[in-house]
């Protein structure tokens, strides 16, 4: 059984992925990095069990009435105070020029015209177009799982997400020797990802066709790490 601390550490990785995951497969859904604060005379911007059910009622109405597509991760200001940071469809929202433009440097958004969300009436907003390379934008959504401190969660939850999202779909089959693609190393979550794009490529075979040959092994009291 994994220590406390380890445990953490795996959800915290799991959530990293599944937020990297979600970025990654929409793609062509996500248009807007945003970022929601609230107004202290609206909501207590300290308490989650207050802030979420007036969060909730804003993403699930624009779900249903708008096809909002969202992933939204909490983060803690430096006096405690929550707000979110995410990726939406912009189609789902109404987008006020605010005047100014988004100059924060390493971000995928340098340079872009910053919106307000006048839909959102809990406090105040940012929005900017993404632009330049995706990759670095499900980097950037990603790091705020990591940056979460005490485990990771506040109030329960690494992010929230909703709508229509698009999911990877897995295949497992078994490589038969390093596969050849594009390797990523997502140092921070102590994760490589390699994507294959040809598998005429790889050396592969069947997951059955190991599994039949494993249970065959089994049968006749041949080690598992004696077949080739």
């Amino acid at each position: 059984m994994a220590e406390y601390g380890e445990a953490n550490e795996q959800s915290r990785r799991r959530a990293y992925r599944k937020v990297f995951d979600y970025a990654a497969c929409n793609e062509d859904v996500f248009d807007l990095f945003v970022t929601l604060t609230l107004d202290k005379q609206m909501v207590d911007r300290y308490d989650i069990e207050k802030i979420y059910p007036k969060l909730k009622t804003f993403l699930s109405n624009r779900v249903q009435r708008d096809g909002l597509v969202y992933v939204l991760v909490p983060e803690l200001h430096k006096d405690g105070a929550i707000h979110f940071h995410g990726l939406i469809n912009s189609s789902a929202v109404k987008l006020k020029d605010s005047g100014k433009r988004y100059w924060k440097r390493n971000t995928p958004s340098y340079g872009q015209k910053i919106y307000n969300v006048t839909d959102w009436k809990l406090g105040f907003t940012t929005a900017v177009k993404l632009s330049g390379n995706y990759e670095d934008v499900c980097k950037y959504i990603t790091k705020y799982v990591l940056k979460q401190s005490d485990g990771g969660m506040i109030g329960g939850r690494y992010y929230y997400h909703g709508g229509e999202l698009k999911e990877p779909r897995y295949e497992y089959i078994n490589f038969t020797s390093q596969p050849e693609g594009k390797s990523y190393e997502l140092e921070e979550a102590g994760l490589t990802v390699v994507y294959v794009t040809d598998m005429s490529n790889c050396q592969w075979e069947d997951p059955r066709e190991w599994l039949s040959r494993a249970r065959s092994a089994a049968l006749a009291g041949v080690p598992l790490d004696g077949l080739e």
